[in-house]
């Protein structure tokens, strides 16, 4: 059996086929290579929205939140805290009495200073001198408040609201923040709602607001 030799013109062919597989081969690679790439580019891309969108949602939460009144951060000790202050004193003592007058610049010189242990004793001295005077009084229910005795400070403000004027619209509004501390919103609400109605007083704005955050921490 004689073998049979490729003529140069058959090798050629040959060559050139075996050649254009290849080159198809290598074609068909590349192609298989870019599709995996573009998969791979698509996947992290789909990961990336999916990533997104969870922040974006968990954002909206968080910003719709505060505006839902679901619930407020402050309790009645920080609302307490944000709007009491001592009571400012703008005048001098009206008796002309001059040992009760020396005696009473000296309490409010104390209760000024923050110094509440002098201004108790000598807030004390003043009701034991004259328990109905209504500046006395008031005196007393701003130093026992301040020095945590809620209880009198609380009978002080009682008897001063009948009296009317700016001794009931004072009385009133620490009463309130009193009754707020011991917790006793109901009592408080009371207060701030006579408050509310008096037109032209000192605390009708301040009222209002404290108001509107104590219904805020119902709801």
């Amino acid at each position: 059996m004689t073998k049979q030799r490729l003529t140069d013109d058959e090798f050629m062919e040959l060559y050139r086929e075996l050649r254009e597989w290849k080159e198809r081969d290598a074609a068909r690679t590349i192609k298989y290579q870019r599709l995996i790439r573009i998969s791979n580019r698509k996947r992290k891309i789909r990961h990336a929205v999916i990533l997104m969108t969870g922040v974006a949602a968990v954002a909206l939460i968080l910003f719709k939140i505060p505006w839902t009144g679901v619930k407020s951060p402050k309790n009645p000790d920080s609302l307490y805290s944000q709007f009491y202050e001592p009571y400012r004193f703008a005048t001098d003592y009206r008796d002309g009495s001059e040992n009760t007058k020396d005696l009473f610049q000296s309490a409010v010189i104390a209760y000024r200073n923050l110094n509440f242990g002098e201004a108790e004793i000598l807030s004390d001295s003043l009701t034991g001198k004259d328990s109905a005077n209504p500046d006395y009084m008031f005196l007393s229910g701003l130093v026992k408040q301040a020095s945590g005795k809620y209880d009198i400070a609380i009978t002080q403000y009682l008897k001063l609201i009948p009296m009317g004027g700016s001794y009931s619209q004072h009385a009133r509004w620490y009463l309130a923040l009193i009754y707020l501390k011991l917790g006793k919103l109901m009592e408080c609400n009371e207060q701030l709602d006579s408050l509310k109605l008096q037109s032209g007083t000192f605390y009708r704005e301040k009222s209002d607001r404290l108001k509107k955050l104590i219904k805020l921490k119902e709801s």
